[in-house]
């Protein structure tokens, strides 16, 4: 941290230090976390927020690809006879069973409409 004075004593820089950083807490520039965490720039702290909202949303993902294959080795069948199973149970979205099990979307939704159909 830069201080005002170069010349004085320890004390006066560390006054001057205080006065620093109490006019930038007041300019809402740093936001205190904690009693007496650290003092961090609104910044930072929205940079933060936002990749937690972005971990958060990859966790969610990840989690429903993980329902998806246990639901397929329950199943344990062809990835295709798996996917059209998957798919009819109506619990996934065939576009995500799709890209899991690393199959031709087109072909699903055939094979299910046609089990539908018939």
């Amino acid at each position: 941290m830069k201080f005002l004075k170069k010349e004085g004593n320890h004390e006066c820089h560390m006054l001057d230090a205080t006065i620093v950083r109490a006019h930038q807490l007041e300019a809402g520039g740093l936001i205190g976390i904690g009693s007496e965490g650290e003092v961090l720039p609104k910044s930072k702290v929205k940079d933060l927020e936002n990749r937690v909202r972005e971990l958060e949303r990859v966790l969610g993902k990840k989690t429903l690809e993980n329902e998806i294959l246990r639901e397929a080795v329950k199943i344990a069948r062809k990835k295709t006879d798996l996917a059209t199973t998957l798919a009819r149970s109506g619990r996934f979205r065939i576009r995500m069973i799709c890209k899991v099990l690393q199959v031709a979307r087109s072909n699903i939704v055939k094979r299910v409409e046609m089990m539908t159909t018939a």
